[in-house]
C-alpha cells in the first residue's frame, strides 16, 4: 500500500485537497489517492521546481525600454523615410523581421518562462515587419495599386503566420494568424456587404474552431471571434438595417452559445453586443418618438425576466444533480 502522505512536508497541497475531494464524492479510492500524489511527489523530485529566474517586474520594465527605443528609431527614420529608394525601404523592413525572428528562434528553446514569451512578442513582430515588407514591395518597388497587393500581403502573412503559430500555439502568434486571414478574407471581396460577410464569416468559424479545440488557446480563440464578430457589422458603415439585425443576431448567438457551454467569455461579448445592438435598433425605429424609453423599459425588463428564469432553472438543475447524503 502506498504511503500515506497526509503530512509530508512536500506535497502539493492544491493536488492533495482535489484528491481527497475525490476520495469523499467516491470517485477514486484511498489507495489510488495516495498512489497518484506519490507519483506526483516523485516526479517533482527528479524534475525539480519550475521557478522564474527573470523576476516579472524586470522584464515588463525590459519591454518598456524595447518600445522607447523602437520608437526612438521610427522618430529618427521616419524625417529621413521620404528620402531613402523604394528598394532600401523594404531591405530595411525586411533586414528588421529577420532580426526579430532570429531572435525568437534562439530564445525560443529556453526553459526560462520570460525568454519563452519574449519569443513570442518577437515573432508576433516579425509577422508584421513581414506584412509591412510585402506591402512595400508590391505598392512601391512593383508599384501596384488596388486590393491585388493587400491580398498579396495577406496570403504571405497568414502563410508565415500559419508557421510560426503550428511551432509555438501561443495568443500572439494567432492573433497574427487570425489578422492574416482577416486581411484575405476583406481583400478578396468587393467592399460593403460581400466584404462585411466574408470578415463575420471568418471569425465566426474561428469561434467553432475554438470550440473543437483546433486553435489553442482556445478561450483567446473565443475572444477573437467574438470580438471581430460583433465589430465588423458596426464598422462596416451599412446604410439600412443589415448590419444591426446582423450585429444583434451574432450577439444573441453568443449569449446563447455561453449558456449552454457555460462559457463566461462569450456570456461577457454576448451581453455587450446585445446592448450595444438593441440599443441601436430602438433608436432606429424609435429614436424620435415618445415610445423610446417606453421601449427601453421593455426590452429590459425582459432581459431581466430571462435572466431571472434561467437562475431559477441553474439552481433547480443543481439541487437535482447534487448528491444526497445518506440518512
Amino acid at each position: 500500500m502506498p504511503a500515506d502522505l497526509d503530512h509530508h512536508p512536500s506535497r502539493d497541497t492544491s493536488l492533495h485537497r482535489k484528491l481527497r475531494g475525490w476520495v469523499a464524492a467516491s470517485l477514486i479510492t484511498p489507495e489510488e489517492a495516495d498512489a497518484i500524489e506519490a507519483f506526483e511527489l516523485d516526479r517533482t523530485r527528479r524534475s525539480g521546481p519550475a521557478t522564474s529566474r527573470v523576476p516579472l517586474v524586470t522584464e515588463a520594465l525590459a519591454y518598456v525600454g524595447g518600445a522607447l527605443a523602437a520608437a526612438a528609431a521610427a522618430v529618427l527614420l521616419g524625417d529621413r523615410w521620404g528620402e531613402f529608394t523604394p528598394a532600401v525601404r523594404a531591405i530595411s523592413i525586411g533586414v528588421a523581421a529577420a532580426a526579430a525572428f532570429a531572435g525568437g528562434l534562439m530564445l525560443r528553446t529556453s526553459e526560462e518562462p520570460a525568454f519563452v514569451r519574449l519569443s513570442s512578442v518577437l515573432w508576433f513582430v516579425a509577422t508584421g515587419l513581414f506584412a509591412w515588407f510585402v506591402v512595400l514591395i508590391e505598392f512601391d518597388v512593383l508599384e501596384q495599386s488596388g486590393r491585388v497587393p493587400i491580398l498579396v500581403a495577406g496570403v504571405a502573412t497568414s502563410a508565415l503566420a500559419g508557421i510560426l503559430y503550428a511551432v509555438q500555439r501561443r495568443v500572439l502568434q494567432q492573433v497574427a494568424l487570425f489578422a492574416g486571414l482577416l486581411t484575405v478574407a476583406g481583400a478578396s471581396m468587393p467592399e460593403g456587404t460581400p466584404a462585411m460577410l466574408a470578415l463575420w464569416t471568418v471569425a465566426v468559424v474561428w469561434i467553432v474552431l475554438g470550440f473543437l479545440g483546433m486553435l489553442d488557446p482556445e478561450r483567446a480563440a473565443l475572444a477573437l471571434g467574438s470580438l471581430v464578430a460583433l465589430y465588423v457589422p458596426l464598422a462596416a458603415g451599412l446604410g439600412g438595417d443589415v448590419g444591426i439585425w446582423l450585429g444583434l443576431a451574432t450577439g444573441i448567438a453568443l449569449l446563447v452559445t455561453s449558456v449552454a457551454r457555460h462559457e463566461t467569455v462569450l456570456l461577457g461579448f454576448g451581453a455587450i453586443g446585445v446592448f450595444g445592438y438593441t440599443l441601436g435598433v430602438l433608436a432606429r425605429f424609435f429614436g424620435d418618438t415618445a415610445v423610446m424609453p417606453i421601449a427601453l423599459l421593455v426590452a429590459g425588463a425582459t432581459v431581466l425576466t430571462l435572466a431571472v428564469a434561467y437562475a431559477r432553472r441553474s439552481r433547480r438543475t443543481a439541487t437535482r444533480a447534487a448528491p444526497r447524503s445518506p440518512s
